[in-house]
């Protein structure tokens, strides 16, 4: 891993340039051990370069797969910007990022990202984010384009109306690649690029949290764009310790948790929380609930079956379930079903995704209304 690393942060030294610098593909980012995962999941292509650690890219402006699980960045329409010099980066990147919002016809801007698509891989490249956001955000305001608030909120609310997001992935010390333009939207809800640099959802830190597993749930609400609120009703399936009972608790829920083992405080002992030692799988709640929260040890098929029979018996209008995975490759045969599933279920949002927090698994998350 180490030369791979290396190479990285060469200049283009593993990187196949485009016949021409117009050339428009698509751009995935991906947590680097998972890109044989994520090679698999978007299928063969007769062109798989440019390419970079943690980058996978396919021809055509147009995204093979619009929302691939093992992507935590989509950049669609991408092209490469190349110089021999580095101090030319920022100047050759605006005027490329004006390229593609004139053609956009638009004048606000939702999301302006400069960003390298890992901090180790590319940490070499790090000192040039600056010079090429500012020069970035110069050349646009220039031409009379307003940036909204990079806040996540304003984002989304500016893809809503047709906006266009900028995207510059810093690659190389001369190199970056460029997306601009308005962002594809999913047929199960949301937008193909998340609203945040490089894909990385904001996750606050907890030092009472029972465990570290709360990273991930934290993480899946942020793409989920919703969280439990005050009284609202929890089932967490295979609770203990009690991470992902925490976060639901501390936002004022309800939260019954199923597990054999028994939870640990600051979970345990809080007074809206009520622990049923058993089977997470025998579990029938007496009434419907707000959310399902799940993270239990399995085989997929057994949580594919429990999102089946949750949904089919409308016992929650939210669902966050792990998937966890024992190969490397070809899970997304598993999971993808499950998405569109969802979706003919009534479910308006529905979306599976391999997160930063994530290990060999997956989050699928999904809600009603």
């Amino acid at each position: 891993m180490t030369e791979s690393l290396h190479a990285a942060v060469e200049p283009d030294s593993r990187a196949t340039v485009p016949a021409a610098a117009s050339e428009v593909f698509s751009a995935y980012i991906v947590e680097p051990e998972f890109e044989a995962a994520l090679d698999a999941e978007l299928g063969p292509a007769a062109v798989r370069t440019p390419r970079w650690t943690g980058v996978l890219t396919r021809p055509g402006a147009d995204a093979a797969k619009p929302d691939p699980m093992f992507a935590r960045q989509t950049l669609p329409g991408a092209t490469l910007v190349k110089v021999t010099d580095a101090t030319d980066l920022p100047t050759k990147v605006a005027t490329e990022v004006l390229r593609q919002v004139t053609l956009a016809h638009v004048t606000d801007i939702a999301g302006l990202f400069v960003f390298t698509p890992h901090t180790g891989p590319f940490k070499t490249c790090e000192p040039l984010l600056a010079p090429v956001a500012a020069a970035t955000k110069q050349g646009l305001l220039a031409a009379q384009h307003k940036l909204l608030p990079n806040d996540c909120k304003a984002v989304l609310r500016g893809w809503e109306r047709g906006a266009p997001c900028v995207q510059v992935a810093i690659v190389g010390r001369t190199s970056a690649l460029v997306a601009a333009g308005p962002v594809p939207r999913l047929a199960a809800g949301g937008f193909a690029v998340a609203p945040w640099a490089a894909g990385i959802a904001p996750v606050p830190t907890d030092k009472q949290a029972p465990s570290r597993a709360y990273r991930k749930l934290e993480e899946t609400l942020a793409w989920l764009g919703r969280a439990p609120r005050q009284d609202e009703t929890v089932v967490d399936l295979g609770g203990a310790p009690g991470g992902w009972a925490h976060t639901a608790l501390k936002r004022g829920a309800f939260v019954t948790a199923v597990d054999r083992s028994p939870l640990i405080p600051p979970a345990a002992g809080h007074p809206r929380l009520v622990q049923v030692k058993g089977d997470a799988f025998a579990f029938v709640p007496p009434e419907p609930v707000d959310w399902l929260l799940c993270d239990v040890i399995c085989e997929p098929a057994r949580s594919v079956d429990l999102i089946e029979l949750w949904a089919t018996q409308s016992w929650c209008r939210n669902l966050v379930v792990t998937m966890k995975f024992k190969g490397p490759v070809n899970n997304h045969l598993v999971v993808e079903p499950v998405v569109a599933r969802l979706s003919a279920l009534g479910f308006a949002f529905a979306r599976a995704k391999h997160m930063r927090n994530n290990h060999n698994e997956i989050e699928v998350f999904a809600y009603k209304i």
